[in-house]
């Protein structure tokens, strides 16, 4: 009877590892159908902004914090998937190399419109705020693929936590007054 229990144990404790595992097709998913769209519409609207006025003010916080619950979610995805094989891991690197020039314009225009934001009262600490946040999810996030990947794709991931957080830097630096 015991060797019963402990053998049920064994095979549902693998199974539910089995279950929770994620694929790298979830994370490849998580990039491109969900982190990339979310990215292009805080894009969008930071270049829309001062024009779009308080509705594009309230727009672009609402964007951050999708974004910083669908990177969250990423995270968890990541974290779940286990190591990457060298292929994955190369899939999953390309589409994250693919949100930089996106992630990094978005940032600088943000910088730029720091003086715009003081128009609007507590609109810089707002703006501060949410890129605070976008920073601790992105860097969790870059850290959770490195800690995934083949020992040899490890620079190239380090290289886009960098620029990810060397865009973020720049951008926090403008608002903080």
């Amino acid at each position: 009877m015991v060797f019963i229990a402990r053998f049920l144990t064994l095979v549902l404790t693998a199974t539910a590892t089995s279950i929770l595992r994620r694929d790298v097709g979830a994370i490849e998913t998580d990039i491109t159908q969900k982190i990339s769209p979310q990215l292009t519409t805080l894009s969008n609207d930071v270049n829309g902004y001062p024009a779009s006025g308080l509705s594009g003010a309230l727009a672009i916080d609402r964007d951050f914090r999708d974004l910083i619950a669908i990177v969250n979610n990423a995270t968890t995805d990541v974290k779940s998937s286990g190591d990457f094989s060298e292929a994955d891991g190369s899939a999953v690197l390309q589409d994250v190399e693919a949100l930089v020039p996106t992630f990094s314009d978005t940032m600088a225009a943000l910088a730029s419109q720091a003086p715009a934001w003081t128009n609007l009262p507590g609109g810089q600490a707002l703006v501060l705020s949410d890129l605070q946040g976008l920073n601790a999810t992105s860097v969790t996030f870059i850290d959770a693929l490195t800690a995934a990947s083949p020992v040899d794709l490890v620079p190239a991931f380090l290289s886009v936590r960098d620029q990810i957080q060397g865009a973020l830097d720049s951008a926090i630096a403008a608002y903080y007054t």
